[in-house]
């Protein structure tokens, strides 16, 4: 089935601006993942060549292609997608969501373009936090797209080996509305950036 999601809000860019940081998050999350899967590790070092320069230290950006337009890689997908299998375990009966929809469920393409009109700016927000001095207050800083940007991508449903494994169409569809509660990217779960409506054609 193809997937159009329409945001609703701002999307704000969630890789680390320094090279140096974002291979390290890369190789530390995206290696591991792919070693579990038993997928070839190699092409993560491509991924490396469409982060941009630094914008300035503490910075999130967009993947860029080679043209400097930004998009977002299928795994970005699907790890929304099992952020609300997790939440949603139990649903219908159903247990292990995220694992099904690890195994059984496949986005493409790999690169999947950010469409949207205006321009990319910068966004500033306080964050507070807790620490062992007491309560403390941080400034983020991210790329943002205004809102009306759209991505569209397939998903592939595998069929399992046995039945109770199966993530039929309509759970799969429970559990990606419930997904837009969670917003996508950068300060997710915020209510706000990142949120979305979508579009389901067979």
């Amino acid at each position: 089935m193809k997937i159009t999601l329409n945001f609703i809000e701002p999307l704000l860019g969630s890789l680390p601006g320094n090279k140096t940081t974002a291979s390290d998050f890369i190789r530390d999350k995206m290696v591991k993942e792919m070693e579990k899967t038993g997928q070839d590790t190699t092409e993560f070092n491509k991924e490396l060549e469409t982060l941009p320069e630094a914008l300035e230290k503490g910075t999130t950006v967009f993947h860029r292609d080679s043209f400097g337009k930004p998009f977002v890689y299928n795994y970005q997908i699907k790890g929304l997608l099992k952020e609300a299998a997790e939440k949603m375990n139990g649903l219908d009966g159903f247990k292990n969501l995220r694992s099904k929809m690890q195994s059984y469920v496949y986005v493409s393409p790999r690169r999947i373009p950010i469409t949207f009109e205006g321009d990319i700016t910068i966004f500033e927000r306080p964050l507070r936090g807790m620490t062992m001095q007491g309560p403390r207050i941080s400034l983020a800083r991210s790329e943002m797209i205004p809102a009306g940007a759209k991505i569209s991508f397939e998903v592939k449903i595998i069929e399992p080996p046995s039945e109770k494994m199966r993530i039929s169409k309509e759970l799969f569809l429970k559990i990606f509305e419930f997904g837009q509660n969670l917003g996508f990217l950068q300060f997710r779960n915020s209510g706000i950036y990142g949120a979305f409506d979508y579009k389901v054609e067979d």
